[in-house]
């Protein structure tokens, strides 16, 4: 029995290290990348496929772990998987060229990462795993965030890479301040909220702001005295930041732009009154106006690329009802908050810690930014609440 633990174990950690890996690759990647000035050149291109390389490693070791629990929902997910890509192959030839950028990484990552966590056992040895990577990912992205402050590498207006990295140990740490104060967490948490302030995307905040929300929900079921002293001066903290905003925004503004040459993108905008869409709003209305025009079939998979400017349509709802028209696109995001209700209502506290940290990782950020079918962090969350499903019916 204690081997077979053994070996459950070791399988576990093979998984988690897996999954974890692409944020300290991909964080550490950015670091060489910044510090040697290598960014859109032949040997920076080289580095990123190298950085897929040693992912990719990773994967390929916990492979027989995942064959050996799941295989049968191994093939079964790559069967539905292919179905899909072959039939958009078949009926939406105009979308060949973005169905095929999207072919790789949807392989050969996202579903892959969706399978993983799908055949975790043990929740524990993940939740070690993403503490060690926290700590990991916010050093590195801590001394970008000093060579950028001391002028000696630049990511220009800001850095919407950086804030998603840093986004990590933020959350995972503020998770755990929610839980227990400790005055080290509340060092990672104040300086990864700076470096994202100064340096980040409004998208990061939002993540940040979502996943208060979401604890202060559960929190407040068991509240204590202690806790209730805390939140009481957080609200008081809060209501007085927002009657003299302008004038935090203001003076958080000129320190950095006067002391560091940063002028900081989030700060500017959050001081602009009229709401600032980096032309979301214009991609927005242009694949609206092509889901009336085929409301049953939509647009096909990858198929807002084509009325996106190229890119993709930067809000999971869109890109859903794009992809597979509105009645089944509907369909498919109602089941999606379903699960996720279903998952946040189990009582087992550290999978729902889980499923609100990898909440506001992998869906929030879908709302502002990136592409459901390339996002790893979407599929951690959708195997976690997959999972769930199979982990309440036993």
């Amino acid at each position: 029995m204690e081997i077979m633990n053994g070996k459950a174990t070791l399988g576990d950690k093979k998984i988690s290290i897996a999954i974890m890996s692409s944020f300290v690759v991909l964080t550490s990647q950015y670091l060489v990348l910044i510090y040697f000035n290598l960014m859109e050149t032949t040997a920076g291109s080289m580095i990123q496929l190298f950085s897929k390389l040693i992912v990719g490693f990773f994967y390929v070791v916990a492979l027989p772990t995942v064959l050996k629990r799941n295989k049968m929902f191994f093939f079964i997910t790559y069967f539905i998987g292919i179905v899909i890509y072959a039939t958009n192959y078949f009926v939406f030839t105009e979308n060949w060229i973005h169905l095929n950028d999207t072919l790789f990484p949807f392989f050969f990552t996202s579903l892959p990462t969706f399978i993983y966590i799908y055949s975790l056992e043990d929740k524990n040895i993940l939740m070690n795993i993403m503490r060690k990577t926290s700590v990991v990912v916010f050093f590195i992205c801590l001394f970008v965030a000093i060579l950028i402050f001391l002028e000696n590498n630049t990511v220009g207006e800001y850095s919407m890479s950086l804030s998603y990295y840093t986004l990590l140990p933020l959350i995972f740490f503020l998770n755990d301040l929610f839980n227990k104060f400790n005055i080290v967490k509340l060092f990672f948490v104040v300086v990864s909220t700076v470096v994202i302030l100064a340096l980040g995307s409004r998208g990061a905040i939002l993540c940040v702001l979502i996943f208060i929300i979401l604890k202060l929900l559960f929190q407040l079921k068991k509240l204590t005295y202690t806790k209730f002293f805390i939140y009481s001066v957080l609200a008081i903290i809060i209501i007085f930041s927002v009657f003299f905003i302008d004038d935090i925004l203001q003076l958080s503004y000129e320190f950095l732009s006067n002391n560091f040459g940063i002028k900081s993108r989030t700060l500017r905008l959050f001081q602009e009154e009229s709401l600032h869409l980096s032309q979301r709003d214009v991609i927005y209305k242009n694949v609206l106006h092509e889901i009336a025009k085929h409301p049953i079939i939509g647009l096909g998979v990858a198929g807002d690329r084509n009325y996106a400017g190229a890119v993709y349509v930067h809000n999971i709802l869109l890109e859903i009802i794009a992809h597979f028209g509105v009645l089944i696109g509907c369909l498919l995001l109602f089941t999606l908050l379903f699960m996720i209700i279903f998952a946040l209502k189990t009582q087992d506290l550290t999978r729902r810690d889980l499923i609100i940290i990898w909440l506001c990782l992998g869906l929030v950020p879908l709302f502002v930014s990136s592409s459901y079918l390339i996002e790893l962090n979407f599929w951690v969350l959708l195997g976690l609440v997959v999972q769930n499903i199979k982990f309440r019916k036993y």
